[in-house]
């Protein structure tokens, strides 16, 4: 299993794996209860041939068009993270920095238009601030150390 992660420890890359996993299946969530608690499916409405969506369906259409690209932004740093944890680190990290930067603008300038329920919102904020906690601890870190060749393990040189 330890030759699946060649850069770093499988219990760091395992524990960075479950926790943007939950992130992933967070959004998701959301997606698919906004998509089940509203009505959008009947909300659509063809007036001489003009488009017209009525506030359920932009409701549900305003979480697919936010939560869709955040969660697969998410799967992509779980990728990176199993094939390449050096790059996949640094991939999360700026998967999180969007997820913030988004959750704040829309706190800040969005937030009379009710584009997201601010629970959700709340929740998506703490998400992110966690990740990038738990990535700059020592244990996500981990992902950043290299690791060591056989020729320099057998002359008991290591690099960092």
């Amino acid at each position: 299993m330890s030759s699946l992660f060649p850069n770093s420890s499988t219990e760091s890359c395992n524990t960075t794996l479950a926790v943007l996993g939950l992130q992933a299946i967070f959004f998701v969530g959301v997606i698919v209860w906004s998509l089940l608690s509203s009505d959008w499916v009947s909300g659509w409405r063809w007036e001489w041939l003009d488009l017209k969506l009525e506030i359920a369906a932009l409701a549900a259409a305003h979480y697919v068009i936010i939560f869709v690209p955040l969660a697969l932004l998410a799967g992509a740093a779980i990728v990176l993270v199993w094939l390449r944890p050096h790059a996949g680190w640094l991939f999360a990290m700026a998967v999180q920095c969007v997820v913030l930067f988004l959750s704040l603008e829309i706190y800040f300038i969005e937030r009379a238009d009710d584009i997201i329920d601010l629970p959700v919102l709340y929740l998506m904020m703490f998400g992110a601030v966690l990740i990038v906690i738990f990535l700059n601890s020592p244990e996500g870190r981990l992902l950043l150390v290299r690791s060591t060749s056989p020729r320099e393990q057998a002359h008991g040189e290591t690099r960092t």
